[in-house]
């Protein structure tokens, strides 16, 4: 009896180790990413907005909020948010209203120049006809089709070319009202440099280019290099709590929390012109509304299709891993030791993996833990067979999950609520709306 009760003891003393030792390495994991990644101070953050509204104010940068952001103070910063990967990102408000402002690097002058030494650190131009040495704005119009085609994997035909089109849809401003009508002095300087600095943030150019689609912010507008976007919050559903303080969330809110993502992953694949691949999937990286809609507010590493082959497709390998970019598995042909345009997993089996199951991403909570106890089996079933269809050893090679497996999870999900919260069953029939 004693050794019966020294085993049983040893195996919950086993069990509170092994929980502290998870619990340390998450909290160690995060204290990191936040010293290294986020690193940013109040200071040093309203200074970069300060330079900018200086050049705003030399008629350097242009942008539909400038006068927003440097002169009538409707939009004011309120905290720093992170300077990961030198990108800076800004909680602001704009007439008491929550928003975002972002730039991929710090100050204008961070950015490729236009033309070779436009504008000088103290914000002077060095020529003395302004605009004298700018290319038109047909030419300039032909620059930004053609980063988006680059961007975007896409084809264009040049008789598609609409020279007003191309400027409206890209900047937050109608050409004729900054360009033509403008009492602006140098407006055609601070808009084609301003235009320009934003060409060379991916994340930008793909968010406009969707912004027809409920999956992402909208984008309110710009000033010069930075653009102000849409507030979307996390919530507590999608980033839980350490390990050991508790739950305030439900089965309920995380399985309809759950049944949207599946939505939102279904539509990057069949509801844009070409599916788009996320390489770098964590909770952080979407967002909520009020309203409960599911958005992507984080997509610097997002490709679309035709993309994304071409990236993958440029490194030597040895092994398929070396083929990997983040969560985008690669696939290494080993006749020619090139990595080929295949991507051998999908969003569908990264989500399964890294947002529905316990991951070190999400501190090991996943979205999808403590089901009803009968459907317990059932989702860790499913949610096997999401992660590694055919159960392959190899931690090389994955194979796309396939639809099956989507639909699947998605009738469970809807099917817990009906067995286990009766009085939701009106509510699945009637208010969900899919896209098929």
């Amino acid at each position: 009896m004693k050794v019966l009760q020294w085993r049983k003891q040893s195996v919950i003393k086993l069990v509170i180790f092994l929980i502290a030792v998870l619990t340390l390495g998450y909290l160690v994991h995060w204290i990191v990413a936040d010293i290294t990644g986020r690193n940013c101070n109040d200071k040093s953050s309203k200074q970069i907005l300060d330079s900018m509204c200086h050049l705003w104010e030399k008629n350097k940068v242009g942008g539909n909020l400038c006068e927003d952001i440097c002169k009538l103070h409707s939009i004011r910063y309120t905290s720093c948010l992170n300077y990961k990967r030198g990108k800076k990102v800004f909680n602001a408000t704009w007439n008491m209203k929550a928003i975002i402002m972002k730039s991929k690097k710090a100050y204008f002058e961070d950015y490729k120049p236009l033309v070779t030494a436009a504008i000088t650190e103290d914000g002077k131009d060095k020529r003395e006809k302004s605009g004298e040495e700018y290319p038109s704005f047909e030419d300039f119009a032909v620059k930004i089709q053609e980063r988006i085609h680059e961007q975007l994997g896409k084809t264009g035909q040049r008789g598609q070319f609409d020279m007003k089109r191309i400027f409206n849809d890209f900047w937050s401003t109608r050409f004729d009202d900054y360009f033509t009508n403008s009492y602006q002095k140098n407006a055609k300087v601070a808009g084609l440099n301003s235009i320009n600095s934003l060409l060379q943030q991916d994340e930008y150019v793909l968010m406009k280019q969707v912004q027809h689609s409920k999956y992402f912010p909208q984008i309110y507008g710009t000033c010069g290099h930075f653009y102000i976007m849409e507030y979307v919050p996390q919530g507590e559903v999608l980033l839980p709590k350490i390990i050991g303080l508790g739950d305030s969330t439900t089965w309920n809110q995380r399985r309809l929390l759950a049944i949207k993502l599946l939505d939102f992953v279904h539509h990057f694949e069949h509801n844009l012109p070409e599916p788009l691949h996320l390489c770098d999937v964590k909770n952080k990286n979407f967002g909520i509304t009020q309203s409960g809609q599911v958005k992507a507010i984080d997509v610097d590493l997002a490709f679309f299709d035709k993309k994304l082959k071409q990236f993958l497709s440029t490194e030597k390998c040895t092994k398929h891993s070396e083929c990997d970019f983040f969560d985008c598995k690669g696939w290494c042909d080993f006749k020619t030791n090139q990595c080929t345009e295949r991507r051998i997993n999908n969003n569908l089996q990264v989500f399964c993996a890294k947002i529905f199951s316990p991951h070190l991403v999400n501190g090991f909570r996943g979205l999808l833990r403590n089901p009803p106890a009968k459907l317990n089996s059932l989702f860790e079933k499913l949610l096997d067979d999401c992660r590694n269809p055919w159960n392959i050893q190899d931690r090389d090679i994955r194979l796309k999950t396939p639809d099956g497996t989507f639909w699947k999870l998605h009738r469970l999900l809807q099917q817990s609520s009906a067995d286990y919260f009766p009085y939701e069953k009106q509510e699945l029939r009637h208010g969900h709306d899919h896209e098929h």
